[in-house]
């Protein structure tokens, strides 16, 4: 297996490690502190102040320690993860300007998702009593384009892999 290949396996062991931690502990936590409600980054449709607002005033202390440490601590660390194994996954799938295009999706996938958590940062500091139109429409604006974004490139691995499985299938049959 050469360096490229061994990159690979270990940047994707640690996004999914990080991943999971962020699914199986951190985002439940901030969800069952805030009575159930569905944390900013969870929300790929976007929100309105009325969620916002609704969302904040159930959060409790755990759940913004949480949000406001090892959350944004675990999402500062996952975009750059998913992006470098996203991108070596795209190079060895694909020929290099389809990898190219499917890697520009990824690092902005990456880039909205660290401005999204800036904005998150900005709504959590703000409260409930201080949010604003503005600062929510921009935190919504960035998850819904840190989803289609996502998406894209998560649909890019998908066909990518298919094709690989097909031209395996096809060579040993």
């Amino acid at each position: 297996m050469n360096r490229i290949a061994r990159l690979f396996w270990v940047l994707l062991g640690l996004s999914a490690i990080v991943y999971l931690v962020i699914v199986l502990w951190s985002l439940p936590l901030i969800t069952r502190d805030a009575g159930g409600l569905t944390p900013f980054d969870l929300r790929p449709l976007g929100y309105d102040v009325d969620d916002a607002v609704a969302f904040l005033s159930a959060l409790g202390e755990t759940g913004l320690a949480q949000y406001q440490g090892a959350q944004r601590i675990l999402d500062t660390i996952y975009p750059a993860l998913m992006a470098a194994t996203l991108v070596l996954a795209f190079a060895r799938l694909f020929r290099w300007r389809t990898a190219l295009a499917f890697g520009v999706v990824t690092v902005l996938a990456a880039v909205f998702d660290y401005r999204e958590n800036i904005a998150v940062a900005d709504l959590l500091a703000l409260g409930a009593t201080g949010v604003d139109e503005k600062t929510v429409g921009t935190a919504a604006l960035m998850t819904v384009l840190k989803t289609v974004f996502t998406s894209i490139a998560m649909l890019g691995l998908l066909v990518g892999l298919v094709q690989a499985g097909w031209r395996r299938w096809v060579r040993r049959a």
